[in-house]
């Protein structure tokens, strides 16, 4: 069925997946479409135009597509390029997707990229014909490498063509003087972990001599915007991860109590990476499971948009994607459903290793690689990894409600070397339980204010690093 039912308070809809169309119905249809046998509510769903009379095709990844994507590729090269210049870290956060919690991921070591590599990373992306880059630093700590970041940095701006922007992942803790600096210098995108208040951010964000470090990070982050109140306005950007046992409204309290330092921020909140008890025994969380309640964050946006108000900045990464994904939805009858399923092009974001490895991305642990310096990618590798997607899309979502809006991605479903049908399927639940609540609110939402989304821009919401 191509058709989920959902209410607001005072109302009853029907979203449909064949036309994108979310349509207003009486309470008997509701019943109808939840309780009928299959053939009765399909009958239905036909009548009203809410669904096809024949199945519909999907196409994802396509090998037409996949040998244009690749193409393509091989032509304009990656559109970001992420340098992990070091696996070592002096922190030892304790949810840490390098802590050791997560079988399939690396750990912290003394792993670190050479010079020479991060110059011949350079020198090969510059071959591609791209003409706008972004060019990220991770680790570790990627600010344990200064040198070399500032060395790849100035590489970049002598050997790229055209528009080149720049940006590091940091736990805040190195940010001396000629830091800030050279940050400023070259408009370095600044982006600082950081989980709230030192009660909170010091339960998990210790050093790797098990020391708080919440007063060493505010402190460097108070020095900064005094020294470059500008850069810091425009260019220094939060992230957070909500963990158990959940502590966000200390953590919005104290993004309100300090407007000076993030008014005007948009904060990257996420929860701790899934797929691990381990993880949840280290945090002494008695109950596996996130834990972690937005419901907050959802009244304060919507309400500010009811009443054509601007949203909290602290809500906006939360709540400002799914209404913009809902509400700047294309609608239509389908003759197929051609879509990517969440799943981008692998070689567009570049994850380097510390030993030359090529991944799709920074969020994948190291298994799928892309390639390898100084070769550069394997393109039939790319060609299988989007197959692989493609066979596992096709088993399992060709007639879900939710395969134009849902959003994954092979991080999301690998186990070991294989895609895994049960990490999808566990996966779908989660997203289709949102979706269903993000329907709720847009609706009712628009109950009340007919226009209140009218301000979200219709705009790929991504952070790049």
């Amino acid at each position: 069925m191509l058709i989920t039912t959902f209410q607001t308070t005072n109302n009853y809809y029907a979203y449909s997946a064949w036309t994108n169309e979310i349509a207003r119905i009486s309470k008997e249809l509701y019943n109808l479409f939840n309780n009928a046998e299959e053939s009765e509510k399909r009958r239905k769903g036909i009548e009203l135009g809410l669904l096809p009379i024949a199945p519909i095709p999907v196409d994802v990844f396509s090998d037409e597509r996949i040998g244009e994507a690749v193409s393509e590729l091989m032509e304009q090269g990656p559109e970001t390029l992420i340098l992990s210049v070091t696996d070592q870290c002096n922190f030892r956060c304790r949810y840490c997707q390098f802590s050791g919690a997560y079988p399939q991921s690396r750990v912290h070591s003394n792993k670190k990229m050479t010079s020479e590599l991060a110059v011949q990373a350079i020198d090969w992306c510059a071959n591609f014909l791209r003409t706008k880059r972004h060019v990220g630093f991770y680790g570790g700590e990627p600010l344990l490498r200064f040198s070399l970041l500032k060395e790849a940095i100035r590489h970049a701006l002598s050997t790229f063509k055209g528009e080149t922007s720049f940006g590091i992942t940091t736990n805040g803790s190195l940010l001396d003087v000629e830091v800030m600096d050279f940050l400023e210098e070259f408009n370095v995108h600044l982006f600082v972990s950081l989980d709230g208040p030192a009660i909170v951010n010091d339960r998990y964000r210790l050093d790797s001599s098990g020391r708080p470090t919440f007063n060493v990070v505010w402190g460097n982050l108070q020095k900064l915007q005094n020294r470059h109140p500008a850069y810091y306005s425009k260019y220094v950007g939060f992230n957070v991860t909500a963990a158990p046992p959940d502590q966000l409204p200390l953590v919005v309290r104290f993004f309100e109590e300090n407007p000076s330092f993030f008014k005007d921020k948009l904060f990257n909140i996420s929860n701790i990476k899934q797929g691990s008890d381990e993880i949840f025994q280290r945090l002494e969380v008695k109950e596996p499971g996130s834990q972690i309640n937005y419901q907050w964050a959802w009244e304060a946006f919507l309400s500010a948009c009811i009443h054509n108000e601007r949203p909290p900045d602290y809500t906006r990464k939360i709540c400002e994607p799914p209404m913009a994904r809902i509400h700047h939805r294309e609608m239509g009858a389908q003759v197929s459903f051609t879509t990517d399923a969440g799943q981008c092009e692998p070689g567009l974001r570049c994850h380097v290793m510390t030993d030359g490895t090529l991944h799709m991305c920074e969020h994948i642990d190291p298994i799928f690689p892309l390639g390898r310096l100084p070769s550069g990618f394997d393109y039939d590798s790319i060609r299988t990894c989007l197959r692989m997607f493609r066979e596992i899309i096709n088993v399992h979502c060709q007639d879900c409600w939710a395969i134009q809006l849902c959003s994954k991605c092979i991080p999301h479903i690998v186990d070991g070397t294989s895609l895994s049908l049960t990490n999808l399927s566990s996966l779908c639940n989660v997203i289709k339980k949102r979706l269903k609540r993000d329907f709720a609110h847009y609706c009712e939402s628009r109950e009340k204010n007919l226009d209140c989304f009218e301000w979200i821009a219709n705009k790929t919401y991504d952070v790049n690093i």
